[in-house]
């Protein structure tokens, strides 16, 4: 008895680094569908396994301690490990290609998906799994194996377990529904465009950050701007509020793109770098239907440019 009490469990570990990683036991047992109660024992059945306090308790949460900051980047190595063991032996034990789990930026052209997803689909034995979000978010799920890849618009820095194919630039470009007045302007100044009403991706995006530095690093007053929060970007809403709204190049080049829409002119210094490109774990296990997805991305990837 006395060996089980001090035994580590798998679950503990799992929970551990939920907690850690969501800030608060509410907002980890609403990710692990579990309750507070029984993640509170879990952390304490891992701290007596361990000998040691791992977290803390605070007014707005939970904080690691030292130990517990230390012992949360082996855990998740832990964690990884044993999504990656029980992929490569399901995927041997039932000779299925089993589920591809693969995240997806927003402003991140879904055509490009659906071209690269349509020929693995006759496989009956292929589970597709998409999840969106922001490129951070999904770069930290692609680190810590939740997801096989990422579809997103920037590349991951600081973190030399990632790698990062760029697929094709996609520049951020303003569009406005044909009857705004900023086409009557003859020559379109930031000044100009700062006066405007904008329809952009939530604050916290990559395009987002860029979109309101131009206007910071030009002494000019930051635009009214209604932000996207964990919505796509739809231009008919822009026509709707008569807005103009900030999107990606490749979003004017498809076929369900609105008519009554138009590029807007811009000053001679509007630079966007933009690209998109697939986030994967440098030595990270994939099933063979994860790469094979990969590939058919990159292969839509020349349809859109």
């Amino acid at each position: 008895m006395a060996y089980l009490e001090h035994t580590m469990r798998m679950i503990d570990l799992q929970n551990f680094v939920a907690i850690a990683e969501a800030g608060t036991l509410v907002a980890a047992g609403e990710k692990l569908g579990t309750s507070q109660p029984t993640l509170s024992k879990s952390v304490a059945r891992l701290e007596r396994s361990l000998g040691m306090k791992l977290v803390e308790r605070s007014g707005r949460g939970i904080a690691l301690t030292e130990s517990g900051s230390v012992f949360l980047g082996h855990a998740r190595g832990v964690c990884l490990g044993l999504r990656v063991a029980t992929s490569a032996i399901r995927q041997l034990r039932y000779g299925q290609a089993g589920t591809v789990r693969f995240g997806i930026g927003y402003g991140v052209p879904q055509e490009l998906i659906g071209h690269a997803c349509k020929s693995l689909l006759g496989h009956l034995d292929v589970n597709l799994e998409i999840v969106g979000g922001l490129t951070d978010s999904l770069t930290r799920s692609v680190s810590a194996g939740e997801l096989d890849f990422a579809v997103t618009s920037a590349e991951p820095l600081g973190n030399p377990s990632l790698s990062w194919t760029p697929l094709f630039p996609d520049p951020i470009v303003p569009v406005a529904p044909t009857f705004h007045e900023i086409f009557k302007v003859k020559k379109i100044t930031w000044n100009c465009l700062a006066e405007q009403s904008w329809l952009a991706f939530n604050i916290g995006t990559h395009a987002r950050s860029w979109f309101d530095d131009q206007f910071l690093h030009r002494g000019l007053p930051a635009p009214r701007v209604i932000s996207l929060q964990n919505y796509p970007v739809a231009l008919s809403l822009g026509s709707a509020i008569n807005a103009i709204s900030l999107v990606p190049a490749s979003m004017l080049r498809v076929p369900s793109r609105p008519a009554k829409i138009r590029e807007v002119s811009t000053p001679d210094d509007w630079v966007s770098t933009r690209m998109v490109g697939i986030i994967f774990r440098r030595h990270g296990y994939m099933i063979p239907a994860s790469y094979k997805l990969m590939e058919n991305i990159k292969q839509s990837a020349d349809k859109i440019v």
